[in-house]
């Protein structure tokens, strides 16, 4: 039977009080065309292009958005909805938390489904509302009342303990157009709240009084479960990917494995098979309405589920930087055995023995990322190889010329190949002088020396004469001067992200100041060399708002920009870790050709 398919967005709107989250739901009113008196969270379709007739029932589809099919992205329509139903609007009352992974939602009775895009907002506080006096939830929501006002859409709204709803398992006997309120919660929400602030008798939405699946959703972008000690996981990210200004994207990518994926398969491992009351009861519920499963098919899907939606966090932590999503996606789908079929057969394999099951998993990420750490080492000896043969060019046979190279900000790639052309040229006792950018206003330039200058020091301890390796850091405004004097003969940077455009055009992404670098090796004729892995390259982003450019946190009398981009020209020279006859501009193609698929699996189909 087929299904029609219509994509929704569903937005949550979360109020922190004294450490605690609360959730507000809303409930829908008796004019609504779909789940009449439901208990829902602000949601709305995305809106169809004018020209453009979805009559095709049975059409392939994807969680990928086609422009050419809607007015708007996910974000764009979460946006819209909201304001339209709450008149709070985002950035002034709402901040953005994150989105979630999408949920397939089927309705098989009616022959339909939604595919839901989740997102989770804050609401900001106000000094009117402050949370030393205390006050109930009710006291709370007379407040909110001026702010948020419903629309025809809803008919009632109310807040809620985020945890005591999501794990709640009461079931109402709800009859038709009738809903039926449990206020046995008051004691369980108290305890969870502590001192400071009160709970009244409060109705709670059921499983039987929500719009379908609306507690999965939710838990898709909540990340803060006290249950399942989510919270620690939050801070990793934060620390080691979203806050992280000192490493560049792949060191950055590999410490999303480390710190955050490898942690998160060990403590979903602990919460899900060793303590049974850690999954929520919607899971099962959801599961055994379509599927006869086991008590250990249920906990191996909820464990994929968590290890899924922690993969889209950081596949969207820090979209400027493509490594993280590529890397973090490709393990997880080379983990579950993915590569070959959306239907693995993980899920049966060792079924008695979930210690083994769990074993493989790890062995396939631990493989993965070695594999990646490889990456580097193939790029630095191509590197190596190019700038010995371009010194050779310059300075023919004279082994007493000095060679002189420049770059940018602070790289891991850039400083493991770094580390192998200084030991070339000690082994080769000729000249190097290496010209580093302070790369303002952060001033990576310097922590670049730092490490260098550190790697020399071993270096001398070992017998090498390194008085012909000089370092120096030099201002971006010197470096027209540089090039005109011909003190360096070539320009290496790294990328955070190489990006395919739709018109097929290549757009380089790099700290701020790369495209200055591009345009003096332009202008004087000097090779400009970029080090990139393939996890780097990506397709172009949904929207420009999507592309939001970190802002520098350095106090400055300007707004400064992280990254800049360069296009993609022939003067720029690639080094990548894969040796291949095609063109750089299909080479990049094919990645992200593949980097799709592996989304595809990861992210779903009906």
């Amino acid at each position: 039977m087929s299904i029609k398919w219509r994509r929704v967005t569903t937005s949550f709107i979360e109020w922190i009080n004294d450490g605690n989250s609360f959730i507000f739901l809303f409930q829908r009113s008796g004019k609504v065309g779909s789940f009449p008196h439901h208990w829902a969270s602000i949601s709305g379709s995305m809106e169809y292009q004018k020209d453009f007739k979805d009559n095709k029932e049975d059409r392939q589809i994807s969680y990928l958005i086609d422009k050419s099919e809607f007015t708007e992205n996910a974000y764009q329509c979460a946006i819209r909805e909201l304001e339209e139903e709450t008149q709070l609007k985002v950035n002034k009352d709402l901040t953005f938390i994150r989105s979630g992974r999408p949920l397939w939602v089927k309705i098989p009775e009616k022959q339909r489904g939604f595919l839901v895009y989740p997102f989770l907002f804050r609401l900001k506080e106000k000094r009117t509302e402050s949370n030393n006096e205390e006050c109930s939830i009710e006291k709370v929501k007379e407040k909110l009342m001026k702010r948020l006002q419903i629309d025809w859409e809803h008919e009632n709204f109310n807040l809620f303990e985020t945890e005591t709803f999501l794990y709640q398992d009461k079931k109402s006997n709800v009859k038709k157009n009738e809903i039926v309120y449990f206020t046995n919660y008051k004691g369980e929400v108290e305890e969870l709240l502590g001192s400071g602030l009160t709970m009244e008798e409060n109705i709670i939405p059921t499983l039987d009084n929500t719009v379908p699946q609306l507690n999965e959703t939710l838990h898709r972008v909540y990340f803060s479960s006290k249950h399942l000690d989510e919270d620690k996981l939050e801070k990793c990210i934060k620390e080691y990917v979203q806050n992280n200004k000192i490493d560049g994207a792949a060191k950055i990518a590999q410490l999303a494995i480390e710190q955050v994926l490898l942690p998160a398969l060990y403590l979903y491992k602990e919460k899900v098979f060793n303590q049974n009351d850690k999954i929520p009861p919607y899971f099962p519920v959801t599961l055994q309405k379509e599927l006869n499963v086991s008590d250990e098919m249920i906990k191996r899907l909820f464990f994929m589920n968590k290890l899924k939606d922690l993969i889209w966090h950081l596949d969207n932590a820090r979209r400027e930087m493509a490594p993280i999503g590529n890397l973090a996606v490709k393990t997880l789908v080379e983990a579950f055995s993915m590569t070959e079929t959306n239907s693995p057969d993980i899920l049966t394999n060792n079924v008695n023995d979930s210690e083994k099951w769990f074993n493989e998993i790890e062995e396939r990420i631990h493989n993965v990322l070695n594999e990646y750490k490889q990456t580097t080492e193939r790029i630095s000896y191509q590197f190596v190889d190019r700038v010995e043969k371009l010194r050779k060019k310059i300075n023919g046979n004279n082994s007493n010329a000095s060679f002189g190279l420049l770059t940018h900000s602070c790289s891991s790639t850039i400083l493991f190949v770094l580390k192998q052309l200084i030991n070339h040229f000690l082994n080769q006792k000729q000249t190097l002088h290496l010209f580093i950018t302070e790369s303002r206003p952060e001033k990576e330039g310097y922590r670049t020396l730092s490490i260098l200058s550190d790697f020399l020091e071993e270096k001398q301890k070992e017998g090498f004469n390194t008085e012909t390796i000089q370092l120096r850091v030099c201002t971006e405004s010197t470096v027209g001067y540089l090039a005109s004097s011909k003190k360096i003969n070539g320009i290496v940077v790294g990328a955070d992200a190489i990006e395919v455009r739709q018109d097929k055009s290549l757009q380089l992404y790099n700290k701020n100041g790369t495209s200055t670098l591009h345009a003096v090796a332009a202008v004087y004729k000097i090779p400009f060399f970029v080090l990139c892995d393939s996890y780097k390259f990506r397709e172009e982003e949904e929207s420009e708002s999507e592309r939001e450019h970190l802002v520098a946190s350095s106090s400055s009398l300007f707004a400064q920009p992280s990254f800049d981009n360069t296009p993609f020209d022939d003067r720029i020279e690639l080094i990548t870790e894969i040796q291949t006859e095609q063109s750089t501009s299909r080479l990049i193609e094919q990645v992200v050709h593949n980097q799709r698929i592996f989304r595809e699996k990861l992210y779903g189909s009906p």
